[in-house]
């Protein structure tokens, strides 16, 4: 439960930051140009070449980027080029200072973060109270259900950010 209110909570302080500090957000992003591809990839691994406004080297996943930063499949990302030189913050900084808060926060978490695999997913500046009230219905539901939800076991992970390789199998009854 705290981790899906860490995750919402998390995704509104974006929007929050997005918002107040774009120069901040577009280089923890890793994009440059005024408006990314679309659909745009989210970069885990990047050579910044900060002189000529651009990435030397780029390794992302297709879509995530829109998926995770816009919440839309087609959503573009706003680049760092939308700020004027002398106000841009050090892009390889603020990239990997970004990455290692993720990594780090879902060490933190340890074997402890049994439900890591459970993400509360409310888009940013879209949600309305319906929206929310249907979110608590449905997780009230479950929650009553539970006893007969016999759930998931994970078969395989990887040592860091397993929720995004995880293996899973149906469990035949709870633990």
């Amino acid at each position: 439960m705290l981790i899906g209110c860490q995750v919402f909570v998390g995704d509104m302080l974006y929007g929050k930051m997005l918002e107040h500090q774009p120069a901040k957000m577009q280089a923890a992003e890793g994009f440059w140009e005024k408006q990314s591809q679309s659909p745009a990839p989210y970069y885990w691994f990047i050579v910044p070449d900060q002189q000529n406004q651009r990435n030397r080297f780029a390794l992302g996943t297709p879509y995530l980027g829109s998926i995770w930063l816009t919440h839309s499949l087609k959503g573009r990302v706003e680049g760092l080029k939308n700020t004027p030189r002398d106000r841009q913050p050090t892009m390889w900084i603020v990239f990997y200072s970004f990455r290692l808060m993720v990594v780090l926060g879902t060490l933190m978490f340890g074997e402890h973060a049994r439900m890591d695999l459970v993400r509360l997913a409310i888009p940013r500046r879209v949600y309305t109270q319906s929206h929310i009230e249907y979110v608590v219905e449905v997780i009230l539901d479950v929650w009553r259900r539970r006893d007969a939800i016999p759930g998931y076991e994970v078969t395989h992970q990887a040592p860091f950010l397993r929720h995004f390789s995880a293996r899973l199998k149906p469990r035949s009854t709870r633990p």
